[in-house]
């Protein structure tokens, strides 16, 4: 939906509106996932597609966070390490350090506060 072009520049998707129609079923971690983020997920009973609903706001507030800030979160280590042009961590933790800044990120705005590295 978005990713990090090194050095320095976020490219955010354009999504479709709310309902998505995705082919097959969503793998657990990816449902909940999105269930975190306020979507409703129903797979088919037949497995050959997934809906995902979208509440009022809900997208918006996913878009944001596991987003923007995940890859927001991909940034700051890179400029944490003082490296812009190559990758500084292995995927694993770079994704992970991205998905805990995110996730930082979100409890710092529903409590008034910035985020922190």
């Amino acid at each position: 939906m978005g990713h990090l072009s090194v050095p320095g520049r976020i490219v955010i998707y354009d999504q479709p509106p709310s309902p998505w129609s995705v082919p097959g079923t969503l793998p657990e971690r990816e449902q909940d996932r999105l269930r975190r983020a306020g979507a409703i997920v129903e797979p088919s009973d037949d497995g050959l597609k997934t809906t995902v609903s979208w509440p009022e706001g809900t997208l918006k507030d996913f878009i944001l966070f596991e987003v923007l800030m995940h890859e927001v979160g991909h940034h700051v280590i890179q400029q944490y390490k003082g490296k812009r042009g190559v990758r500084v961590a292995r995927t694993k933790d770079h994704e992970a350090f991205a998905d805990h800044f995110a996730y930082r990120c979100r409890l710092a705005y529903h409590q008034g506060k910035e985020c922190e590295k």
